[in-house]
C-alpha cells in the first residue's frame, strides 16, 4: 500500500505555513483562522472544510507542527543557541568529546 504523499512549506518569517497530505491542504496564517481544503475536489480552494473534518484537521495540524519544529532546528540562530548551550555544559562536552564529535 502506498503511503499518502506529504508536503509542507513555511514562510521565511514563519507568518504562514501549509501542509498537504494526499488531496488535503491545511493553511495556517498568523492572526487568521486555519483553512482546510480538498485540493482535488476544490482546486480553487473556495470551500473551507476545517469544521466539517476535525480528525483530518487535527492530523494535518500535527504534521504541520512537526514540520515547523524541524524547520526551526535547521535555522542558524538555533545552531548558535545550541553551541552556547554545549559550551556551558561541561558534562555534555565530555560526552561529545568521548564520542569523537568535538576535540
Amino acid at each position: 500500500m502506498d503511503r499518502p504523499k506529504r508536503l509542507g512549506a513555511v514562510s521565511a518569517d514563519g507568518s504562514w505555513r501549509a501542509a498537504c497530505q494526499g488531496q488535503h491542504k491545511l493553511i495556517s496564517l498568523d492572526g487568521e483562522p486555519d483553512e482546510l481544503f480538498d485540493i482535488t475536489a476544490d482546486p480553487g480552494e473556495t470551500s473551507n472544510l476545517l469544521d466539517s473534518e476535525p480528525e483530518r484537521t487535527a492530523a494535518l495540524q500535527g504534521l504541520l507542527e512537526t514540520m515547523v519544529a524541524e524547520v526551526e532546528l535547521r535555522r542558524p540562530e538555533t545552531w548558535a543557541r545550541e553551541q552556547l548551550r554545549i559550551r556551558a555544559d561541561q558534562a555534555l562536552q565530555e560526552r561529545l568529546r568521548g564520542l569523537g564529535y568535538i576535540e
